[in-house]
């Protein structure tokens, strides 16, 4: 035969039924019964985090890496990993140390 904790009390409860009845009185005057549902809705709305990196997409830019060594090129392309510069160098975030936008080269 199973056996119901609460998790507010610890009360032991040997039948579902019992153990609601008990859950019940956890709850405040006037909360809903089920509130999951409400988390569940504001759990799909989107959070937008800020990308700064796009700041510095097709600019041209000089990264220094945890190495020590500075790579210079053109931001190309970037996801959450990975930088790409002049189509041809592939940089994972992770080896990066800073990053500055640099003039042009003429």
């Amino acid at each position: 035969m199973p056996t119901f904790y609460c998790p507010v009390c610890h009360h032991k409860s040997l039948t579902e039924k019992e153990e609601l009845e008990h859950a019940k009185t956890h709850k405040k005057p006037g909360q809903p019964i089920e509130p999951e549902v409400k988390k569940s809705e504001e759990q799909k709305k989107e959070i937008k985090i800020p990308n700064i990196i796009i700041k510095f997409l097709h600019k041209n830019i000089s990264i220094t890496l945890i190495n020590g060594s500075t790579i210079s090129g053109k931001l190309t392309e970037f996801n959450n990993y990975d930088l790409m510069l002049d189509d041809k160098i592939l940089i994972p975030k992770h080896a990066m140390l800073t990053m500055q936008e640099v003039e042009a080269k003429s």
